[in-house]
Order: C-alpha cells, then structure tokens, then sequence
C-alpha cells in the first residue's frame, strides 16, 4: 500500500509540474542562400548593374565552416567598366556558449576603388554578447597578415594587420530582421593606413525558401588608390533563395 500511494503522489506531482520547453533543433549539417541582386553603386563608380552571391554553412559543434562569394559586374556600352568580386572561407571553433576562435582566408578585387587584388590570412577570437532569441549581437578581433596589389601608379602593399568587427541583428518577428556589420581593417606599422567597411541590411521572408532583402554598404579606404575616392557606396535589392526549406509550423492560414 505504501509503493502504490508513493507512485500516486509522483503522478500527481509529474501533472502538476510545469511543461519545460522543447528544446529547438539542432541547425542543419549543410545550409546556405543564393541571391540575385539590383544593384546601385555610387563613390568611383555610379551605375546600374546586377550582382550576385553565394553562402553555403557547415555546422557540427563545436565547428562551423563558411564559405562566402560575391560578384558585381558594370558594363557601359557593352564594355565591362568596372567589377567587384569577394570571397571568404572561415573556420570557428566554439568554446562554449559565447567564445570562439576562428581562422579565416579572403579574397578581394575591387576595379572600382582601383584595387586589382587583396588577399588576407588571419586569425582571432570572436565573444558573443546576445544569442537571442530576439537579439544577436557580437564582436570580434584578429591578426593577420595583407597583400594588396593596387593600380599604377600606386604600389604594392604588403603588411601585418588588426581587424576589429562587431555585428548586430535584431529579428522584428518571425520573417523580418535588421541587421548591422561592420569591421575596420589597419596596417600595424602605419595606423594611417586602414580600411572600414558597414553593411545594413533588411530582410523579410515571403515563403520557406525565398526572402526579400534591402542592403546598403559603404567601403573606406583612408589612403585611396591614386585618383579614386575614399568611399564606395552600395546598394542592393536582392531576392534570397535559402536551403534547406525550414519545417513548416503548421498548415498556412
């Protein structure tokens, strides 16, 4: 009698209990987003043209690996005039929660602010400030090493490099984020010699895969290739195509 009222009180106690939340899924192995953009730029080169990117995001914990690409071509009289393209492979390594470290390569080449090729190597540590659900926000620093080939009638530039970035997405709801990132890149030897780039972006779904996405971005260069100016201007209107398609919450209604 004693074991049958001890099992009863248990039940009893299991139904009054409060339900704990389920726990949300982990993310999937393998995603990524492909978008096709209207773009407008302004600074060295103002014109009407359509860019391209690509993202593609492997996450097992504790790792994580990104690839980014992205391509901006002008053409002016059926001549290419000017073109823009960005690449970047990135490893993290979490420790727990809110510290990684992460390596990273990155390719650019901007005929825009008359740079024919960048390539930098660095390493640093990232430390998350926010994770959500509603705020995300982090920042970051590393080191590295630069080697930018630049137009005639500048020189080459080769150097050891600090990169300070802090990024901030807010989610407005479940389809719509905000969003801001911005980092600044300098010459350890010359600090008068730094790089700044800001991007803010709006994003909104409208269906599992697809998303509208509204970005405007600025490039700074504060010692400029001879001729151009110091700050490019972006903006771009792109329709997003993510995978995998989240699961569905319910039938639409």
């Amino acid at each position: 009698m004693r074991s049958l009222g001890a099992v009863a009180v248990f039940v009893l106690l299991q139904q009054a209990a409060p339900v704990r939340a389920a726990d949300p899924p982990p993310p999937p192995l393998w995603s990524g987003e492909g978008t096709l953009s209207y773009v407008q730029t302004g600074g060295n080169s103002e014109s009407l043209t359509i860019g391209s990117s690509l993202r593609a995001l492997y996450q097992s914990a504790p790792w994580k690996a990104e690839l980014r690409a992205a391509f901006i071509r002008t053409k002016t009289e059926d001549l290419v005039s000017a073109q823009k393209f960005t690449a970047q492979l990135r490893g993290e390594r979490a420790f727990n929660a809110s510290v990684s470290a992460y390596g990273q390569a990155s390719f650019l080449r901007d005929r825009f602010a008359g740079i024919d090729s960048q390539s930098i190597l660095e390493a640093g540590g990232l430390y998350k400030l926010s994770s959500g659900p509603q705020h995300f926000a982090s920042v970051s620093a590393g080191l590295g090493f630069t080697d930018e080939k630049r137009e005639p009638p500048d020189a080459d530039r080769s150097f050891a490099a600090g990169r300070l970035a802090v990024s901030y997405h807010y989610k407005i709801n479940a389809t719509a984020e905000l969003g801001e990132d911005a980092d600044a890149l300098a010459d350890l030897g010359d600090f008068g010699d730094w790089r700044a780039n800001n991007t803010l972006s709006l994003s909104a779904s409208i269906s599992r895969i697809l998303a509208l996405r509204i970005a405007h971005q600025i490039a700074y260069i504060h010692q400029p290739v001879a001729g151009k100016k110091s700050t490019d201007t972006t903006f771009l209107a792109s329709i997003v195509a993510k995978w995998p398609a989240p699961a569905a919450k319910g039938p639409c209604p």
